[in-house]
């Protein structure tokens, strides 16, 4: 048999294959993990983890004896901080302190019963928001059930639990309200009204409108990846607020869609060469694209903040940022002829087409910009 085709040992518990791909095998004791990997560091980043896992599934003096308030530390340290964005962590661990924990924080984990959430969940309906009067909304008790899914799933995993006890408890989904977007004719108004905004408003909401990016990948755009000869936008890192630590954060983006080149129109790549000639002319000695006067970056809440005024100021449906990128989506889909589902669901970054058609609220081309190119003049 060729030796070239058994796995070789490049780090501690991971193996290059044949086929250069990496498989991170531990087995220790009760613990066993095994799974591929394309890259090395993508197995070294999980294999952190792991090992924080192996050491929990094999002191069964832990498991056995630790309360849902120990779980949720370990759980949150381990996994969430590691796993998830810390916005995402945030809000779990507000949730998990405000109504979680106070409950059944001091009982052991591995002695919860699924009539004890049930009666959990039943009482949850019946508490108030803010200690005062008005019950808890049905879209918290449902966020609250995913908080307690999420990590009941991972107390079995890891062997804390013999048994599962969350999924025998059924919550009732909340149907999220239609997201209110503009109409094409609408976009198109709205790109002209913020023509006679400052330089950098007119950037970034014509910039929103015309790519239907997200926020995060917008605010997290530097300079080198504006390309105005080709006409061209690179997405490959997100703007994140770490509010554990209070400070600006830049990440890669969640999937690998949301790696992706997107075309821009004409009339941006003017407006987006009018704005670095004013970056230019105040002097302004930094990569990140979107920075105030003083050259500090721009965050979230100055975003909103000024679209929230802008709207204001000419009296326009008030449809919020993420509505623009549901505008952009829906208005490729149902108006741009030369483009299908699939190819409007990579423009957007989406890993699913079944995510784009959530976008769509009925009413790689070098077309996608036909629409904005047709019908404003330069």
């Amino acid at each position: 048999m060729n030796k070239d085709k058994y796995p070789v040992l490049v780090d501690k518990y991971i193996y290059k294959t044949y086929n250069n791909k990496y498989r991170l095998f531990i087995r220790s004791g009760d613990y066993y993990f095994s799974r591929m990997y394309n890259t090395l560091q993508e197995a070294k980043h999980v294999r952190k983890i792991k090992m924080s896992e192996k050491v929990l599934v094999n002191n069964k003096k832990i498991r056995n004896n630790a309360t849902v308030n120990e779980f949720v530390n370990i759980w949150i340290s381990i996994y969430c901080m590691k796993e998830l964005k810390t916005t995402t962590t945030y809000s779990m661990k507000h949730t998990l302190d405000k109504y979680i924990l106070p409950e059944i924080g001091e009982y052991k984990i591995n002695q919860i019963t699924p009539l004890q959430l049930q009666k959990f969940f039943a009482s949850l309906r019946d508490k108030d928001n803010f200690n005062q009067t008005g019950k808890v909304s049905d879209k918290t008790v449902y966020r609250v059930y995913k908080i307690m899914r999420n990590m009941f799933n991972k107390a079995t995993e890891w062997e804390f639990v013999s048994e599962n006890p969350i999924i025998h408890i059924r919550i009732k989904n909340v149907k999220h309200r239609e997201t209110i977007i503009y109409s094409k004719n609408e976009l198109l108004q709205t790109l002209n009204l913020l023509r006679k905004e400052n330089i950098i408003d007119q950037t970034m909401f014509s910039l929103l409108i015309t790519t239907g990016i997200r926020k995060c990948e917008l605010l997290g755009l530097h300079i080198d990846d504006i390309n105005l000869i080709d006409k061209t936008i690179i997405i490959n890192r997100n703007l994140n607020y770490d509010k554990f630590n209070h400070k600006y954060i830049e990440v890669s983006p969640k999937t690998n869609a949301s790696y992706r080149i997107i075309p821009i129109p004409n009339t941006m790549a003017e407006i987006l060469n009018e704005y670095l000639k004013y970056r230019f002319t105040i002097k302004i000695n930094s990569e990140i694209l979107f920075v105030n006067n003083n050259g500090k970056r721009i965050g979230f809440d100055f975003l909103i903040y000024r679209w929230n005024k802008f709207i204001s100021k000419y009296n326009l449906k008030r449809v919020t940022l993420h509505g623009l990128r549901h505008s952009y989506c829906s208005m490729q889909i149902n108006d741009n002829k030369y483009l299908n589902i699939p190819m409007v669901s990579k423009l957007m970054g989406h890993s699913q087409i079944f995510t784009t058609l959530k976008y769509l609220h009925c009413t790689e081309s070098k077309n996608v910009c036909y629409i904005f190119d047709e019908n404003i003049e330069l």
